[in-house]
C-alpha cells in the first residue's frame, strides 16, 4: 500500500476519460474484469483510484483467444436470418 502512494494515480473518472470510455466501463474492467483480467484498483479515504502501472498492463495485456472461432448463440441465428434474406455471405 506505501508504494501505491508514491506512484502516479487516476481516479475512475480520470481513466474513464483517458480510454474514451464511459466510468462504467471502467467500474465493470474493476469488478467483473475485461480481457481476462481485472483491471486493479485501490481505495483512499472512501475514493478509488488506478495505479498508472496498473492501467499500463491492464491495457496492454493480449486479448485471451477464443474457445471457437465459430459464431454461437444469437450470432449463430443472427447469420442464418440474413443467410435467409440473401444478404449472408
Amino acid at each position: 500500500m506505501i508504494t501505491e502512494l508514491k506512484e502516479t494515480r487516476f481516479s475512475v473518472n480520470q481513466v474513464a476519460s483517458a480510454c474514451d470510455v464511459h466510468a462504467g466501463t471502467v467500474w465493470r474492467w474493476i469488478q467483473r474484469g475485461a480481457k481476462g483480467r481485472k483491471l486493479a484498483a485501490f481505495r483512499i479515504g472512501g475514493r478509488t483510484y488506478i495505479a498508472a502501472r496498473a492501467l499500463r498492463e491492464f491495457m496492454d495485456s493480449p486479448q485471451p483467444a477464443s474457445e471457437s472461432k465459430e459464431p454461437s448463440g444469437g450470432a449463430l441465428e443472427a447469420g442464418r436470418q440474413l443467410d435467409d434474406l440473401g444478404i449472408g455471405s
